[in-house]
């Protein structure tokens, strides 16, 4: 079976419609900078292939975020370089030591001297120059901890000032981890807690998607269209992402079965259901069922956590999914990875 005809039938069993996803050429992108921690978690992988292949973004910058920015710097640039996106400059975001998670072997070898697109070695001040220079508005994806934005804000007052929204994957607001009882110190916020409480101190408008909506994995038919898609001249951006989350899942979740287990499902969904978020908040998919909104007022604990508080940051926080919103997150997720032709 392709995974054309396995696409449809996903598509027509989970959402239950007639036809699932019309082709249609965007007629306004959303221009935005991605800041990531890419290669501990994959989910800032699926989340850039996602940024890559929506018709309706697009990427300026890439910036890289937290513990060792260069080796991290070294796997964007060989993911936009398999995209066909090598014109996109990459940003080395603030060095903090060399910590880096399991795929940076699989983009070691990758030459930065080389790329195409650029490699600022302050990659907070380009940042702060394409925001000076842009003639539209830019919105941050924000996809890690918090440190290149406080940074940004500290030293460049005048370019924070020109971003129009901060849309985040962070924070807990009634659901943890593996479903417990929130709040709890979630990652993006805790790994740096005055980086996120300086964030949370500016004026920047914040979309937040936390952890009450963003724990979700993709598998059954819908993963299978992906994997069916793998190693086909077709699809290069399912089979770079496939071939690296097989390497990363190696070492992170399964062992040496990791080359099989990788073709089960995906690991949890948190960096692309923030992308998800942008896409369906800005007002260019206007009949989407997506994520609910909630104006919250906010602050960042000591220990990490996002508490309410009637003094705090308002902050427009994606507690909830509207009815068959998840569903059809899952659903386009796929389609457009699967729809992407370099």
């Amino acid at each position: 079976m392709g995974w054309h005809t396995l696409l449809a039938a996903a598509c027509c069993l989970v959402l239950a419609l007639a036809a699932c996803f019309p082709a249609a050429a965007a007629t306004h992108r959303l221009a935005v900078i991605v800041d990531t921690d890419i290669g501990d978690e994959f989910d800032d992988s699926w989340a850039l292939a996602y940024l890559l292949a929506s018709p309706h973004i697009e990427v300026k910058m890439v910036t890289t975020a937290a513990h060792d920015t260069v080796k991290r710097a070294h796997i964007v640039a060989k993911y936009l370089t398999a995209y066909n996106a090598s014109h996109i400059p990459i940003g080395i975001g603030i060095q903090q030591d060399d910590t880096i998670g399991p795929l940076y072997p699989w983009a070691a070898d990758f030459p930065l001297a080389s790329y195409p697109g650029g490699v600022h070695t302050d990659g907070v001040a380009a940042a702060a120059a394409l925001l000076n220079a842009s003639p539209e508005p830019l919105v941050i994806v924000a996809l890690a901890p918090f440190v290149n934005l406080a940074a940004l804000a500290k030293r460049f007052p005048a370019a924070a000032g020109r971003v129009t929204l901060i849309s985040a994957m962070g924070g807990s607001i009634h659901t943890c981890y593996d479903g417990k009882p929130g709040p709890c110190p979630e990652y993006n916020i805790a790994e740096d807690v005055s980086a996120s409480q300086a964030l949370f101190a500016q004026t920047w408008p914040v979309h937040l998607a936390p952890i009450d909506t963003s724990q979700s994995t993709i598998d059954g038919p819908l993963f299978r269209a992906l994997v069916a898609a793998n190693n086909t001249a077709d699809h290069p951006m399912v089979t770079t992402l496939l071939s690296s989350y097989c390497f990363w899942s190696q070492y992170k979740v399964c062992g040496p079965a990791g080359m099989l287990c990788c073709h089960n499902s995906t690991e949890d969904l948190f960096d692309p259901t923030a992308v998800f978020m942008t896409i369906t908040q800005s007002g260019l998919l206007p009949d989407t069922p997506g994520l609910a909104l909630t104006p919250l007022t906010l602050r960042v604990s000591a220990s990490g956590e996002t508490l309410s508080d009637p003094s705090g940051k308002l902050v427009n926080t994606a507690i909830h999914w509207l009815p068959g919103g998840e569903a059809w997150f899952h659903a386009a997720f796929i389609d457009t990875l699967l729809d992407f032709t370099t």
